[in-house]
């Protein structure tokens, strides 16, 4: 997880793979019992590794083979479920991404961090069902659950759905300040993924608060210009 966090996915991928493939116990390793378990946490990992490559299709199959592989285990089991789900969202099918948020939802309190992910595929879902609002109070959670669990990582990655989402809401509103409290927002992501080294998030923090400070002018220029015509006429 620490190699994927950095971005380094081939070196992660290598390092996964022969616990993916496990199926008997490693003496002094594991406990009896367990195995499984890690088998699934090791597949969702290659899964997640494989989705931000934006290979969807090949990471729905390792989380689905992650989700066989956890039997009973919530954790495991909510691992795969927010895999899945954020699959469905990255190739754009809402109606199978709405059926695996339903099952996720039922092993979304198993751990801070369970809870973290899924206030980032709610945060997305709702925004490929236009819905930002939602979005934004979904990644504020996610923030608030980081936060207190004291993960930096997570937070980076919060506050990045957050300041998307918050940005989405401004431009349906098309509200200068709420660009700038976006460009904030992605500005402290951009500043803790660096802290973390947590590249691919610091990357796209980088870009989108940039675009967003552009809309920020583009938006504002507009306001004024119909401020303008309101008073001519």
């Amino acid at each position: 997880m620490a190699l994927i966090a950095l971005g380094r996915y081939g070196a992660a991928d290598e390092v996964l793979l022969p616990a993916a493939r496990l199926t008997g116990s490693v003496p002094g390793r594991l406990r009896p019992g367990t195995d499984q378990r890690y088998v699934s946490l090791a597949r969702s990992a290659l899964g997640s590794s494989a989705r931000q490559r934006g290979r969807y299709e090949r990471a729905a199959e390792l989380d689905a083979a992650a989700l066989a592989a956890a039997g009973s285990d919530l954790e495991a089991r909510a691992d795969a479920l927010v895999g899945l789900t954020a699959d469905a969202i990255g190739a754009g099918d809402r109606g199978l991404a709405e059926c695996r948020w339903a099952a996720l939802a039922e092993v979304a309190g198993t751990s801070w961090r369970t809870a973290v992910r899924c206030g980032w595929v709610a945060a997305e879902l709702s925004l490929l069902s236009d819905l930002p609002e939602n979005a934004a109070d979904a990644a504020y959670r996610a923030v608030r659950c980081a936060e207190m669990a004291q993960a930096r990582r997570h937070l980076a990655k919060s506050l990045l759905f957050y300041g998307v989402s918050v940005r989405e809401v401004a431009r349906r509103q098309a509200v200068a300040p709420l660009f700038r409290s976006a460009a904030v927002i992605l500005r402290r992501a951009e500043r803790l993924a660096a802290a973390v080294e947590a590249f691919p998030v610091w990357g796209v923090a980088c870009r989108l608060r940039q675009e967003t400070l552009k809309e920020v002018v583009v938006t504002g220029e507009a306001v004024a210009q119909n401020t303008y015509t309101t008073i001519a006429s």
